[in-house]
């Protein structure tokens, strides 16, 4: 878009010519080839910031019309007498001005002059002594020679001067790429040549002049919101002015970067990956470049709008922030900070057996043993990689009751973001086998006895290869590690129990016992209350008693006669029966005491066979009183076994002293009957004679 101002055209006033005009206009005396009209244009078209046209004593009036044109320089729409501000940078383009024939003598229109809608400080009016125009530097004369007929006449001079312009450069130092905020903005400095008097300067900002900014030179102040601002300087050398080259300062906002971390920003050496850093970039004016630093260094080769941590960093702080360039105005972003951790050593070690048997009553201990922790350790067990739930100490107990089978414990320590996992311990609970053993023989034995029964053993569920160990009484038997153990004999009296330990690799088992019982031999008497020398027909037997000595337990008891039992002859006495035949009848009793038993001595009963006795008088049996002498009573004894022993009776009465085998009744008896008998006795027997 442009400016274009225009010369109105004025009707030619003809003063005093007759005839039909003809025109000559000169310049500096000299005729100007061509210029035969009753107007002249000075050639070359004038470029500056205003014009003033003036010369000699008629100066005619200079009519500004404005318009606005496009970049075709077609009309858009007319202003008169007024300023318009347009979008974008214009120049003031004034037509060259038009000499006529007839002007007025008026002084010359003052007309404000614009650029982008804002009026120009000082520039008022057209001044045409302050241009350059296609002229060259000087003073230029021009009049008119108006021949009309036979008659010329020469008007009055224009003079035209072309002062030579002024020329004026401005260049930077400093950044005129800025971003908002910055501290300090860039230093104008000027540059004039061609300058015919004391420069004056005025700066402009967008073509609106910055108050008081009149020195050679202007910094740009801090400050300035974001946007593009073009700097000229309009430099006035006596009556002639120049515009500088114009200098743009773009500030442009400053862009806004975050960065995010994908992935954990807490790492322990060895780590495989790090985390993904990206960006996030708002307010870029222009294409953003990156560059990624660490602990405030740049990463060589880390331009790109992410950037991943790699792997085997060592133990440490890393601080990553990116610094975003867009155009000329840079970001930093927020700081991220990745810490690589040592990793924590972790080890397990056990406080008791690791073999443990079915039904076994605690488990070992296992406890743990951490270095390089950087913070509080965190502990969790696991039991064949599966986490013990509860089990967070630094140490754990393994339990009772678990079932048969292999338990590997191993321990994740964790030290902040660091875990380790520590050896593994494997726990073995094998099945316990079973043992029973029984005896081959009597378990009750006599002291004395010549021979022990033998234990023998059953092994059920042993996985391995057994081993055996007998025990007595809790304690193991010396070389007795067979299946079998045969009890010795010549044990003293007393109680042995005996158990077998079987052991099947880790595992043993206790068999059931087997009670061994050797106990004292009792001692037992007999004695006979009552006569053991009987009589065949005798009417009552001797009652046999016993005493028994050394008897731990109840005592049974078996009588025998002749070395057979007494069928029901159990009881501690035993009363020989009545109506054995004659003969010798021998009896003993075996008391049974527990395992033991005792026989008695024997009492021996002797049934004899009765005698048979006769008595026979020699002699009268019937005596008077006074009688001299009475008759002999002479016996007669069968069946006598042993020797004989007499005892003669009168009327039932034994006769002293009378022990013989006859018996001679004595004289003097007085009157009266005398019945005379003989009891002898062969060995336990007796018998009566008749009377």
């Amino acid at each position: 878009m442009r400016w274009v101002f225009e010369w109105s055209d004025a009707d030619l006033e003809r003063g005093g010519c007759t005839s039909t005009a003809t025109y000559q206009w000169h310049v500096n005396g000299s005729p100007i080839s061509g210029a035969t009209s009753s107007s002249y244009t000075v050639p070359s078209r004038l470029e500056c910031g205003d014009v003033r046209v003036h010369g000699g004593c008629d100066v005619r009036q200079l009519q500004c019309d404005v318009e606005q044109r496009d970049g075709d320089g077609e009309p858009i729409a007319e202003r008169d007498d007024q300023r318009e501000r347009f979008d974008e940078p214009v120049r003031w383009v004034f037509e060259r001005p038009t000499l006529t024939s007839s002007v007025s003598n008026a002084a010359a229109r003052r007309v404000p002059v614009a650029l982008n809608g804002h009026p120009i400080s000082g520039a008022t009016e057209f001044d045409a002594t302050r241009c350059r125009a296609g002229l060259s530097a000087g003073t230029y004369v021009y009049t008119l020679v108006v021949t009309c007929g036979s008659c010329s006449a020469t008007s009055n001079s224009v003079t035209v001067t072309v002062s030579p312009a002024p020329s004026v450069t401005i260049k930077p130092i400093g950044s005129t790429s800025l971003c908002v905020g910055y501290s300090s903005g860039p230093t104008l400095t000027s540059s004039v040549s061609n300058c015919s008097g004391m420069a004056q300067y005025q700066w402009y900002q967008n073509s609106v002049a910055i108050v008081g900014a009149t020195s050679s030179s202007y910094t740009v102040p801090a400050g300035l919101s974001a946007g593009t601002y073009a700097y000229t300087v309009v430099v006035t050398c006596g009556s002639c002015s120049a515009t500088s080259n114009s200098v743009t300062v773009t500030v442009s906002p400053s862009p806004s970067v975050t960065i995010n971390a994908n992935g954990s920003t807490s790492l322990c050496v060895g780590y495989s990956s790090g985390p993904t850093l990206t960006s996030s970039v708002s307010r870029c004016t222009g294409t953003a470049t990156y560059q990624w630093h660490v602990n405030g260094s740049p990463i060589s080769g880390a331009t790109s709008s992410s950037y991943t941590v790699p792997a085997g960093l060592s133990a440490g702080t890393y601080v990553y922030t990116v610094v975003v360039t867009c155009g000329s105005c840079s970001a930093t972003s927020n700081s991220v900070t990745v810490t690589v951790s040592p990793s924590p050593t972790v080890t397990i070690s056990t406080s008791g057996s690791t073999n443990l048997c079915t039904g076994y009553s605690s488990g070992p201990t296992l406890t743990s043993s951490v270095s390089n922790c950087s913070g509080m350790a965190q502990y969790q067990w696991y039991q064949n990689s599966v986490a013990i739930v509860g089990a967070t100490s630094s140490s754990y107990t393994v339990p009772a009751g678990l079932s048969a089978g292999t338990y590997t414990y191993t321990l994740v320590v964790t030290c902040g973001s660091c875990s380790a996992t520590s050896n593994s311990v494997t726990v073995t609970v094998s099945p316990s086998p079973t043992v029973t053993i029984s005896a081959n023989g009597s378990t009750s034995l006599c002291v004395g006895y010549s021979s022990g029964p033998t234990l023998t053993s059953s092994v059920v569920g042993c996985t391995s290869t057994a081993t055996y160990q007998w025990h007595v009484n809790g304690n193991p038997i010396s070389g007795a590690t067979g299946a079998t153990y045969v009890v010795p004999g010549g044990l003293s009296a007393g109680t042995y129990t005996y158990t077998l330990v079987v052991t099947c690799g880790s595992c043993s088992a206790t068999s059931s016992s087997v009670t061994v019982t050797v106990s004292p031999s009792p001692s037992v008497t007999i004695n006979a209350n009552g006569s053991t020398s009987l009589c065949v027909g005798y009417s009552s037997g001797p009652t046999l008693t016993s005493s028994v000595v050394g008897c731990t337990s109840t005592a049974t008891y078996q009588w025998h006669v002749n070395g057979n039992p007494i069928s029901g002859a159990t009881g501690a006495t035993y009363v020989v029966p009545s109506g054995l035949s004659a003969g010798t009848y021998t009896y003993t009793l075996v008391v049974t005491c527990g395992s033991c038993s005792a026989t008695s001595s024997s009492v021996t009963v002797t049934v004899s066979p009765s005698p048979s006795v006769t008595i026979s008088a020699n002699g009268s049996t019937s005596l008077c009183v006074g009688y001299t002498s009475g008759p002999t009573l002479t016996s007669s004894v069968v069946g006598c076994t042993s020797t004989a022993t007499y005892q003669w009776h009168v009327n039932g009465n034994p006769i002293s002293g009378a022990t013989g085998a006859t018996y001679v009744v004595p004289s003097g008896l007085s009157a009266g009957t005398y019945t005379y008998t003989l009891v002898v006795t062969c060995g336990s027997c007796s018998a009566t004679s008749t009377a």
